[in-house]
C-alpha cells in the first residue's frame, strides 16, 4: 500500500507541475505539428517498441480502429463516408459504443465460458490483517524507502506519459529501476519487498502520467485515459491547449480531481475491499445479467435507438473473433479515438499553408522522432523474431510439439490477412465518389495502417509455411485448433439472449427485458428458479432506480414502466 499511495502522490505533483508547462509550449505548434504529434502517439502504440507486442498486429489493431473512425461527416469538407445510407451513422460512431463493444461484450462473452466461476473463492478464508496497522506500516515503508518509491514513480511517470505502453511495462520499469539500485540484487526475483515497492508505485504513477498529454496535447497515454477523453468529448470539451485557455479554472480542477482521486483512493481501498468482497461471492451469471443490461442501457441512451445496441453488439461479437486472431482492444480503441482528430488536424494545416505547413523545423523535428521510433520498433520486432526457432519441414511432430501451435498461428495470420485485405479494397471502392480532401486520409489508413501490416505479416508467415502446411495435411484438422464445444455453446446462447434482449426492449420496455434476460441466462446455466427470480427482479428494480434518478430516457413498452 505504501508503495501504491507514493505512486500516486508522486505522479500528482508531476500532472500539476508538467501538465501548464507543456501547455505553454503547445501553444506554439500549428496544426501541423499537433496532428503529427497524434499520429507519433499512434506509431508508439503500435510499435511496441518497449511493450514488445506483436508489432505487426499492434498496427493492424490500430489501423481498424482507424477505419471505424472513417465512418460518418468528414468535418472539413462535409462528405458522409462509409455510412450505408443510415442516418445514424451521420455523425459517427458512438464513443461509448466503441468502448462497450470492444471492451465490455467480449469480457462478458469470456464470463459465460466460466461456469464455475468464483466457487473456489468463496470458501478460501484469509487472515484479517488489523485495520491500523495496514496505515502504520505503509507510512514506514515510505519513510524508510523513499529514494526507491521516488526513483520508481518517476519511471512510471515518464512511461505513462509516452501513449500506449501501459502500466504492466511501468511495472517492469519501475522494478528495474528498484534492482538496478538496490545493494541486494540477489534477492529480487524471490519475493524481495523492495521490487514490489518498485513495481507497484511505478504502476500507479504510470496511471496518473498518463493524464498528462490527455490534457496538455488531447492525446491519451492509456486505454483508460481514451476512455477519459470519450468523457470529455461527450460533455463538449476538448482537451489540450484550447481547454487551458477557455476553460482555466475548471481545468484546474479536472487535474486536482484526478490527482487526489488517485491519491486519496489508494488511501481508502483497503476499507473498500471488505465491503467489495460479496461480489466473489455472486454466480457468474447474476454479473452477466447486470453488466449486459448496464451495457444495453447505455448504448441506448447515447443513441436513442436500438440501434446503438444492435451496433454495440455487432462489433461486440466482431471484437471477440478480432481478439482471437491477435487484434487487441486498447489500440483499436486509441486509433478510433485519435484518428478523425489527426485528419481534421492534418486537413485544416493544408487548407491554411499546404505542405509548407509539414517543412518547418518543429514539424521536421516531429516527422523524425517518428522515423526514429518507427525505427527502434522494427529492430525491436526483427530482434525478437530471431530468438524464436521455427520448425523444419522435415521434422516429425512428435518431436516437435510446438509444430501444432505453429500451424494453427499461421491459419490464423493468413485469414487475418484475408479479412483485412478485404476490408481494405471495400474502403478504398467506397472511395470512388469523394473529394481528394475526404479520400486522402484514406488512402494513408489504408496503406500504412492495414495493407503494409498485413503485407509484412504475410511475408512473415511464409518462412513457416511448408512446415504448417505439411502438419495440416498429415494430422486431423479437428485437432488444429482445441474448441470446447460446451464453452462455444454456451457464448452463442448468451448471444441469442442478448439479441432477445434487444428485440424485445421496445415493446416491453427496457426493464422488464432486463428481468427476462437476467432470467434466462441464470436458469440456463441451471441455477434454482427461485434464487434466479429474486435476481432478475433484484437487477431489473436497480435499473429501473437508474434510470429514474438519473432521468434517463429507455423504452416503457407496454406496460409503462
Amino acid at each position: 500500500m505504501g508503495g501504491s499511495f507514493a505512486g500516486a502522490t508522486i505522479g500528482f505533483i508531476v500532472l500539476l507541475v508538467l501538465t501548464p508547462t507543456l501547455i505553454y509550449l503547445v501553444n506554439f505548434f500549428g496544426s501541423g505539428e499537433r496532428a503529427l504529434f497524434a499520429v507519433w502517439a499512434l506509431v508508439l502504440v503500435a510499435g511496441g517498441a518497449v511493450t514488445r507486442e506483436d508489432t505487426l498486429k499492434s498496427f493492424l489493431s490500430v489501423g481498424l480502429g482507424l477505419a471505424l473512425g472513417l465512418i460518418g461527416m468528414q468535418p472539413n469538407v462535409g462528405t458522409f463516408r462509409y455510412t450505408l445510407n443510415l442516418h445514424e451513422l451521420w455523425g459517427g460512431l458512438k464513443i461509448i459504443w466503441i468502448v462497450l463493444a470492444v471492451f465490455a461484450i467480449p469480457q462478458l462473452f469470456l464470463m459465460a465460458t466460466m461456469r464455475s466461476g468464483f466457487r473456489e473463492l468463496a470458501g478460501t478464508k484469509r487472515e484479517p490483517i488489523p485495520f491500523v496497522s495496514i496505515y502504520t506500516g505503509a507510512a514506514k515503508v515510505i519513510v524508510k524507502k523513499w529514494q526507491l518509491l521516488l526513483r520508481s514513480s518517476l519511471a512510471g511517470v515518464f512511461v505513462g506519459i509516452m501513449p500506449g505502453i501501459g502500466s504492466t511495462t511501468a511495472s517492469w520499469v519501475g522494478y528495474s529501476a528498484a534492482r538496478s539500485a538496490s545493494r541486494e540484487k540477489e534477492k529480487f526475483g524471490k519475493g524481495t519487498p523492495d521490487g514490489v515497492m518498485g513495481a507497484e508505485s511505478a504502476s500507479n504513477a504510470c496511471e496518473v502520467g498518463a493524464i498528462i498529454p490527455l490534457l496538455s496535447l488531447g492525446i491519451p497515454g492509456s486505454a483508460a485515459a481514451a476512455i477519459m477523453l470519450g468523457a470529455f468529448i461527450l460533455a463538449g470539451l476538448a482537451p489540450g491547449p484550447g481547454l487551458y485557455v477557455t476553460h482555466g479554472p475548471q481545468m484546474w480542477t479536472i487535474m486536482f480531481g484526478i490527482g487526489l482521486s488517485a491519491v486519496v483512493f489508494t488511501m481508502l481501498a483497503y476499507p473498500f475491499i471488505k465491503g467489495a468482497q460479496w461480489l466473489s461471492h455472486l454466480p457468474i451469471p447474476a454479473l452477466i445479467g447486470a453488466i449486459g443490461a448496464l451495457c444495453m442501457l447505455g448504448a441506448y441512451v447515447d443513441g436513442g435507438s436500438t440501434f446503438g445496441n444492435m451496433t454495440v453488439l455487432a462489433i461486440g461479437v466482431a471484437t471477440v473473433l478480432a481478439g482471437l486472431l491477435g487484434i487487441r482492444p486498447a489500440p483499436l480503441l486509441i486509433g478510433f479515438i485519435l484518428g478523425p482528430v489527426i485528419e481534421t488536424e492534418l486537413i485544416r494545416a493544408y487548407q491554411i499553408g499546404g505542405f509548407a505547413r509539414f517543412t518547418k523545423p518543429t514539424s521536421l523535428l516531429i516527422l523524425a522522432i517518428i522515423l526514429v521510433t518507427l525505427f527502434f520498433s522494427i529492430r525491436s520486432y526483427l530482434r525478437g523474431r530471431k530468438g524464436g526457432r521455427e520448425p523444419l519441414p522435415g521434422e516429425p511432430a512428435e518431436e516437435k510439439p510446438e509444430v501444432r501451435k505453429l500451424a494453427a498461428g499461421f491459419v490464423k495470420d493468413m485469414l487475418l490477412v484475408l479479412l483485412v485485405v478485404v476490408l481494405s479494397l471495400l474502403l478504398l471502392a467506397g472511395t470512388a465518389n469523394y473529394p481528394a480532401l475526404a479520400s486522402i486520409w484514406v488512402y494513408f489508413v489504408t496503406g500504412v495502417f492495414i495493407l503494409l501490416p498485413a503485407l509484412l505479416l504475410l511475408i512473415r508467415n511464409l518462412r513457416i509455411a511448408p512446415a504448417a502446411v505439411a502438419w495440416i495435411k498429415s494430422r486431423n484438422r479437428e485437432k488444429l485448433f482445441a474448441i470446447n464445444r460446451q464453452k462455444f455453446l454456451d457464448q452463442l446462447v448468451v448471444f441469442l439472449f442478448f439479441v432477445i434482449f434487444i428485440a424485445t426492449m421496445t415493446t416491453l420496455g427496457y426493464v422488464v427485458s432486463t428481468f427476462l434476460f437476467v432470467l434466462l441466462v441464470m436458469l440456463y446455466f441451471k441455477l434454482k428458479p427461485i434464487r434466479s427470480l429474486i435476481m432478475a427482479f433484484g437487477v431489473a428494480g436497480g435499473m429501473y432506480v437508474v434510470k429514474t434518478v438519473f432521468q434517463l430516457y429507455v423504452p416503457t413498452g407496454i406496460w409503462n414502466i
